[in-house]
């Protein structure tokens, strides 16, 4: 993100392991470059959680808008987060 200029990141994780690893590297690794890391919203693997952390990513992003944003998502999860996000606002 920084090499690309990018000054602010927001992120979608997951609530497990993996995406407090995420969090913790993307906030460690970037802020010394530059890059606000924020908002970082968090979810367990439900639509229903999914849906609301996409609703609160948007309201965060509203406050503090970030150039880009990190899904720690892949396979067939990738697919519900992209549409937790349409319809939360956030193409």
């Amino acid at each position: 993100a920084a090499r690309q200029g990018v000054a602010s990141l927001g992120a979608l994780l997951p609530n497990d392991a993996h995406g407090t690893a995420i969090a913790d590297t993307l906030k460690s690794s970037l802020t010394g470059k530059g890059v606000r890391v924020s908002p970082i919203e968090i979810y367990s693997r439900s639509n229903a959680t999914l849906s609301a952390a996409a609703v609160r990513l948007k309201q965060g992003l509203v406050q503090t808008p970030a150039a880009a944003l990190f899904l720690a998502d892949g396979g067939d999860q990738i697919n519900q987060t992209l549409t937790a996000l349409q319809a939360a606002g956030i193409d």
